[in-house]
Protein backbone atom coordinates (compact mmCIF):
# COMPACT_ATOMS: atom_id res chain seq x y z
CA UNK A 1 0.00 0.00 0.00
CA UNK A 2 2.59 2.67 0.89
CA UNK A 3 4.28 2.01 -2.93
CA UNK A 4 0.63 2.52 -4.15
CA UNK A 5 0.32 5.45 -2.06
CA UNK A 6 3.68 7.03 -3.35
CA UNK A 7 2.76 6.49 -6.74
CA UNK A 8 -0.77 7.86 -6.06
CA UNK A 9 -2.38 4.62 -7.29
CA UNK A 10 -5.79 4.72 -6.09
CA UNK A 11 -6.54 1.10 -6.28
CA UNK A 12 -10.35 2.17 -6.08
CA UNK A 13 -11.38 -0.62 -4.07
CA UNK A 14 -15.00 -0.89 -2.57
CA UNK A 15 -13.99 -0.61 1.01
CA UNK A 16 -12.39 2.67 0.40
CA UNK A 17 -13.63 5.62 2.82
CA UNK A 18 -13.18 9.63 1.92
CA UNK A 19 -10.44 9.05 4.52
CA UNK A 20 -8.31 6.76 2.20
CA UNK A 21 -8.64 8.70 -0.80
CA UNK A 22 -7.38 11.53 0.85
CA UNK A 23 -4.18 9.75 1.55
CA UNK A 24 -4.01 9.57 -1.61
CA UNK A 25 -5.11 12.71 -2.67
CA UNK A 26 -2.32 14.36 -0.25
CA UNK A 27 -0.23 11.77 -0.52
CA UNK A 28 3.24 14.15 -0.60
CA UNK A 29 1.87 15.98 2.78
CA UNK A 30 2.45 12.55 4.17
CA UNK A 31 5.79 11.26 6.23
CA UNK A 32 6.12 7.34 6.19
CA UNK A 33 8.74 5.75 8.10
CA UNK A 34 8.72 1.77 8.44
CA UNK A 35 10.18 -0.26 11.45
CA UNK A 36 10.86 -3.70 11.15
CA UNK A 37 10.10 -6.07 14.26
CA UNK A 38 10.00 -9.46 15.44
CA UNK A 39 6.16 -9.27 14.77
CA UNK A 40 6.29 -7.62 11.21
CA UNK A 41 6.06 -4.24 10.10
CA UNK A 42 5.43 -1.06 11.73
CA UNK A 43 4.51 2.15 9.79
CA UNK A 44 4.00 5.36 11.25
CA UNK A 45 2.76 8.28 8.85
CA UNK A 46 2.12 11.54 10.02
CA UNK A 47 1.50 14.69 8.77
CA UNK A 48 2.49 18.76 9.30
CA UNK A 49 -1.02 19.44 7.42
CA UNK A 50 -3.91 19.21 9.98
CA UNK A 51 -6.49 18.07 7.65
CA UNK A 52 -4.26 15.25 6.26
CA UNK A 53 -3.22 13.96 9.80
CA UNK A 54 -6.98 13.37 10.55
CA UNK A 55 -7.64 11.63 7.57
CA UNK A 56 -4.46 9.19 8.43
CA UNK A 57 -6.04 9.09 12.14
CA UNK A 58 -9.36 8.10 11.13
CA UNK A 59 -8.27 5.44 8.58
CA UNK A 60 -5.84 3.88 10.91
CA UNK A 61 -9.32 3.16 13.00
CA UNK A 62 -10.96 2.29 9.88
CA UNK A 63 -8.14 -0.39 9.41
CA UNK A 64 -8.37 -1.15 12.92
CA UNK A 65 -11.68 -2.48 12.55
CA UNK A 66 -11.69 -4.32 9.76
CA UNK A 67 -8.98 -6.05 11.11
CA UNK A 68 -11.30 -6.88 14.26
CA UNK A 69 -15.09 -7.04 12.81
CA UNK A 70 -13.24 -9.43 9.80
CA UNK A 71 -15.78 -10.06 7.64
CA UNK A 72 -18.73 -8.51 9.53
CA UNK A 73 -16.85 -5.09 9.69
CA UNK A 74 -15.69 -5.66 5.61
CA UNK A 75 -19.74 -5.93 4.80
CA UNK A 76 -20.64 -2.71 7.12
CA UNK A 77 -17.60 -0.23 5.52
CA UNK A 78 -18.91 -1.29 2.39
CA UNK A 79 -22.34 -0.36 2.82
CA UNK A 80 -21.35 2.65 4.34
CA UNK A 81 -18.74 3.77 1.93
CA UNK A 82 -20.90 3.28 -1.29
CA UNK A 83 -24.76 3.27 -0.07
CA UNK A 84 -25.22 -0.36 -0.40
CA UNK A 85 -23.52 -3.68 -1.54
CA UNK A 86 -25.90 -3.32 -4.95
CA UNK A 87 -23.91 0.12 -5.42
CA UNK A 88 -20.46 -1.13 -5.03
CA UNK A 89 -20.61 -3.07 -8.15
CA UNK A 90 -19.57 -6.50 -7.03
CA UNK A 91 -22.39 -8.26 -7.57
CA UNK A 92 -22.03 -8.50 -11.45
CA UNK A 93 -18.46 -7.84 -11.10
CA UNK A 94 -14.56 -9.07 -10.57
CA UNK A 95 -15.40 -8.17 -6.62
CA UNK A 96 -17.55 -10.84 -5.52
CA UNK A 97 -16.45 -12.42 -2.30
CA UNK A 98 -16.66 -15.79 -1.49
CA UNK A 99 -19.55 -17.17 0.61
CA UNK A 100 -21.70 -14.11 -0.32
CA UNK A 101 -23.98 -16.26 -1.72
CA UNK A 102 -24.78 -18.40 1.24
CA UNK A 103 -24.54 -15.23 3.45
CA UNK A 104 -27.87 -13.76 1.61
CA UNK A 105 -25.83 -10.86 0.15
CA UNK A 106 -26.83 -11.91 -3.15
Amino acid sequence: MGKRKGAADDPGLPIESDNLHAIFRDKDKIHTSYETTDKGIVMVQTSDDAKTAAALQARAGEVTDLVQGGMAALQTAMMKNHGGIMGCGIIHGPMMMPGMMHQGLI
